[in-house]
């Protein structure tokens, strides 16, 4: 992942029930993001010829450190969201370690190619297949009410997949967004497969889609959208 050599000042995170300062997230600029699209794009022509099953395998990791820090990870997300630690333990952390387990062990079976059955006698002689082929980058901007569990299974399918991934998470829930970071950066990914931004919402989606990324999701607000 590139270093924060773009800042452009910092997102301060607070305790969403006592208003403490929690922590601080470098705040980077439109320019920084063009920067890490562009890296993205040329990690992922390597990353697109590793085969499926070590992309799961890494992918796997992920799923053993939810599980063998749930607590700790439970603590963030109700800090820098709101919701008890009972609520993100069983409506996000959970899920996202079964997810990224079923997820690994089926990407074999999902991305292989798949040949088709003529439709009728006359094209018999006709061969047809799919081949599933990565986007190549795809950016992710998230929202702050399930700020783990939606952007993580949208990183996790977009690697499985062969594409790179860039991910801005909601500025109200940047601890949380720090915490995917080092997951993924934990877990054996090459360099700058797995990127982190942070940008204001109103600048994302335009530097995204300015800075040249292949697909974007987005999970928000009709407004914002």
């Amino acid at each position: 992942m590139l270093q924060h050599e773009s800042q452009v000042g910092k997102t301060e995170s607070v305790n969403k029930a006592t208003g403490e300062i929690i922590g601080s997230s470098p705040l980077n600029s439109v320019e920084h993001v063009y920067k890490v699209i562009k890296k993205a794009g040329e990690a992922q022509e390597k990353w697109k010829n590793v085969s499926v099953a070590k992309r799961a395998e890494l992918i796997k990791k992920a799923s053993s450190y939810i599980a063998d820090h749930c607590d700790e990870l439970a603590k963030i997300i109700s800090d820098d969201n709101g919701k008890t630690r009972v609520d993100a333990l069983i409506s996000e952390l959970l899920p996202c370690s079964m997810a990224a387990r079923y997820y690994s062990k089926k990407s074999k079976k999902f991305l292989k190619n798949k040949f088709l059955f003529p439709g009728n006698i006359l094209l018999a002689n006709k061969v047809s297949k799919i081949t599933r082929v990565p986007f190549g980058v795809l950016g992710i901007i998230s929202p702050w009410n399930y700020p783990f569990a939606i952007p993580f299974s949208e990183v996790v399918m977009g690697l499985l997949a062969g594409n790179a991934v860039i991910l801005k998470t909601a500025t109200e829930t940047q601890m949380v967004g720090r915490t995917l970071e080092n997951i993924f950066n934990s877990i054996g990914l090459p360099e700058n497969v797995f990127n982190y931004v942070n940008i204001p919402g109103r600048l994302a989606g335009d530097a995204f889609i300015e800075g040249g990324v292949d697909k974007l999701f987005f999970t928000g607000s009709v407004g914002a959208g």
